[in-house]
């Protein structure tokens, strides 16, 4: 079952479903804002839950 949400669009904010493209800049908001693991390497905290680091 696929989750979708409608398009928000104000004056000054687009809000949308994240795409495959998203994933470089939330990668680097996560480190900004301290959310990425800092015991994994920037591959290691990219990849899904469950997922084993090479």
């Amino acid at each position: 079952m696929t989750h979708t949400f409608p398009r928000l669009e104000t004056e000054r904010l687009i809000i949308r479903e994240l795409r495959s493209d998203d994933l470089e800049h939330c990668h680097a908001l996560f480190i900004e804002i301290g959310f990425a693991d800092a015991d994994k390497t920037d591959e290691g905290n990219k990849k899904e839950p469950g997922e084993q680091e090479e």
